[in-house]
């Protein structure tokens, strides 16, 4: 990451329920939940890593589609390039939502920053999307505190109100509006398989595709091929935001190593654990006489190259497990650092291994469909239905199938299902002996109508 680049993680955030100060139980139900969108943006300068927060709260309930959250990238993206004239690059990442996920929020962006734009990425399910969750669990606390001192917030200003008052440098909040498009042009815009790609790149040629970031060369498609987006709804500004710094999280400044030795011994009597001074080794001690007594017997436990923290060790520590239960000569994972320091590990798995792979479909021979037909015509015709698993047993101890045909208790239940949504069905043969039988009732109808 450079000066010239921001990374903007974005996420909608769960609606929030409006509430008072004093509310009875009148007021506790029905609740109409506020619409709010929550974008972290990170930016540096130097050593200097900033954070600013753009939060949108909507005054009225909004569809969140891909309309309306293309317009909410964008927003964010100027005030951002507006914010820092200097910068180049923007690279969004947001997990795999289809407001997000989608061609028309892809090529709105294109359309509406040109070359500012860099990269767009998707994370993988339940991941990524921390920093949102994060600012707006600070953003609910500043609203219970407003609360807490006997004040109300039941729509979109009185959120903004509630964290303006804060006066947070950091925090951004904008009131908007979404406006229905009436004569809007429809057209369609399409990218293929979107749903297994995460890493976009964007060119002036066109969209580089591909599963992971920087993975394969990838698929190039140019912007003529994938189409135009329709601008269905619009979003409009109701209050804007106040005019706010950055927030400087990790500062190596030349203040601060001035002020280095106070802070040391600050942190000196504060301290609790001491590290040998040792490069490369591990142990740790409660106190400094410790330490000293340990240099002198030199007894430092050293774990591999580089000091490794518990979740790196676990990771070198599973990939050994795999490693010694799936042994391959062809590809093979780093070893748990030892203690020779001159090892050098040139071993590495090839490009692309951990992608994820469609399975083969598995297509029933003659021979598998008619035992598990019969199967499931036992449980008919008795109405003891046979458990699936009990029937992938009996297959297995039949002799009648090779190891290759057998089947899994969830396969023959799969199946299972598809026989009772095909017997649900009505059949053209059954239509036609209900059309027999009615005009059957209507010959008999006449002829007695005639005789009497």
């Amino acid at each position: 990451m450079t000066n010239e680049d921001a990374i903007i993680t974005c996420d909608w955030a769960m609606k929030f329920l409006p509430r008072k100060y004093r509310e009875g139980q009148v007021d506790w139900f029905a609740k109409r939940g506020i619409n709010w969108h929550i974008s972290v943006t990170l930016l540096k300068e130097g050593s200097n890593v900033s954070s600013l927060t753009h939060v949108h709260i909507f005054e009225s309930p909004v569809s969140q589609d891909a309309s309306i959250t293309s317009q909410i990238l964008v927003d964010v993206a100027r005030d951002i390039l507006q914010h820092k004239p200097g910068l180049k690059k923007i690279n969004f990442f947001s997990d795999n939502a289809g407001c997000y996920k989608s061609s028309s929020t892809i090529l709105m962006l294109h359309n509406e920053l040109g070359n500012n734009i860099a990269s767009y990425n998707f994370c993988e399910a339940q991941n990524g999307k921390g920093p949102c969750d994060r600012r707006a669990s600070h953003i609910k606390s500043i609203i219970r505190r407003n609360i807490n001192q006997g004040n109300d917030v039941t729509s979109a200003l009185h959120m903004k109100q509630a964290v303006d008052k804060e006066q947070k440098p950091e925090l951004k909040v904008k009131v908007a509006s979404s406006v229905l498009v009436v004569d809007a042009k429809s057209s369609k815009c399409s990218i293929p398989l979107i749903s297994k790609l995460y890493n976009f790149q964007y060119s002036s040629i066109g969209l580089r595709m591909r599963k992971a970031y920087a993975v394969g060369e990838g698929k190039m498609m140019k912007w003529g091929t994938i189409g135009c987006p329709s601008q269905v709804v619009e979003k409009k500004t109701v209050s804007e935001w106040a005019q706010t710094q950055t927030r400087a999280f990790e500062t190596e400044t030349e203040s601060a190593q001035d002020d280095h030795e106070v802070h040391v011994e600050e942190t000196s009597k504060r301290q609790t654990v001491f590290d040998c001074p040792v490069e490369n080794c591990t142990k740790q001690f409660s106190n400094q006489r410790a330490v000293d007594d340990h240099i002198l017997l030199g007894d430092c436990s050293f774990d591999g190259s580089e000091r490794l923290n518990v979740t790196e060790r676990a990771k070198y520590i599973y990939a050994s497990k795999i490693m010694q239960m799936y042994p391959s000569n062809k590809d093979k994972l780093p070893s748990v650092p030892s203690n020779d320091f001159n090892t050098n590990h040139n071993t590495y798995l090839p490009m692309g291994w951990a992608l994820k792979e469609t399975k083969a479909r598995v297509t029933f021979n003659a021979q598998q469909k008619e035992f598990m037909v019969d199967k499931f015509n036992i449980g008919k015709v008795t109405g003891n239905k046979v458990d699936p698993y009990v029937a992938a047993e009996e297959m297995r101890m039949s002799g009648k199938f090779k190891r290759s045909e057998y089947l899994s208790g969830q396969q023959i239940s799969s199946y299972f299902s598809r026989l009772f949504q095909q017997d649900k069905k009505t059949s053209s043969d059954d239509c036609v002996a209900a059309l027999c039988e009615e005009n059957k009732e209507n010959v008999t109808t006449t002829i007695k109508h005639i005789l009497s």
